[in-house]
């Protein structure tokens, strides 16, 4: 096999059935391995999905169930772990969300080829819900500035709602100057990749890289640009390669729940707390 898929599942069949749909349209599918984590969902759900994997009949997937939710890099790397095992013997190994469509027939193809010079592939990202494009996550290391705006976003959870509501309108003013084509797509290295749809090839493992487990959620983008720079690997940002996110279309302020919050303070500690060196500008 030439590549490995990893996407995991909460509380949805519908969002899985259709990247199931999509992803299994695409040429050279058959040359990878994909593996669908569901994270503790209910019954019915998990048979909804069982159900559709038996009517499409494809051999190179995989279902695995838990019995309980244990965070998007915590599903990954039980898969790995318990199912996986050699996972260097793959050229590439993605690392996605369920709620992406691939439209491009030859994206698994090209993704092949891309993985052959790189360590690790950031393709574009567009939002289907704000039109933004995702990647790059973060051309360069976290900068005095930003360290102090995340001091002040994890302050307090209300403190962190008005610089939430102020960044998304920031974030489209952004997308709108890159549908304009004012903003850089070109190929080059960049220091951080959005955690949706990530590209690992065999040289990120092969150098010791791992997938951190060490908080639910949240922390993904942030703990793998400090494993790369801790390994010495590139992140190459590659626009040719387009997925679309379709993420969850909730209002700005739903986005940022209490309980959603509560994640991603507690992952800016631990990412803080383990990586503070490898990500922040001295």
């Amino acid at each position: 096999m030439d590549g490995l898929i990893i996407t995991v599942n909460y509380k949805t069949s519908e969002t899985t059935i259709r990247f199931l749909e999509s992803i299994t349209k695409l040429n050279d599918f058959s040359k990878v391995e994909l593996f669908i984590v569901d994270n503790g969902s209910e019954k019915s759900i998990v048979e909804k999905i069982g159900n559709h994997l038996k009517k499409i009949n494809k051999p190179n997937i995989q279902f695995i169930t838990l019995p309980e939710n244990i965070g998007y890099f915590g599903a990954v790397n039980y898969a790995i772990k318990n199912h996986i095992k050699e996972i260097e013997k793959y050229k590439y190994c993605v690392v996605c969300n369920n709620d992406i469509i691939i439209k491009d027939n030859d994206f698994l193809k090209k993704a092949s080829c891309y993985s052959e010079k790189n360590d690790l592939i950031a393709p574009r990202i567009i939002s289907l819900v704000s039109g933004k494009d995702q990647n790059p996550h973060r051309e360069h290391l976290v900068s005095f500035v930003q360290k102090i705006q995340y001091r002040l976003l994890f302050s307090n959870y209300y403190i962190g709602l008005i610089l939430y509501l102020l960044r998304n309108v920031l974030y489209r003013k952004i997308s709108s100057l890159i549908r304009k084509g004012k903003i850089n797509l070109s190929e080059r290295n960049i220091f951080a990749m959005h955690g949706s749809f990530m590209i690992f090839t065999d040289k990120y493992f092969l150098k010791g890289g791992y997938i951190d487990d060490g908080f639910f959620f949240y922390g993904e983008e942030d703990s793998v640009a400090a494993i790369c720079k801790l390994i010495n690997c590139k992140i190459r940002f590659v626009p040719d390669l387009i997925v679309y996110h379709d993420e969850h279309k909730t209002s700005i302020a739903n986005g940022f729940k209490k309980r959603i919050y509560k994640h991603q303070k507690e992952a800016y500690r631990y990412i803080k707390r383990k990586y503070k060196k490898l990500i922040y500008e001295l």
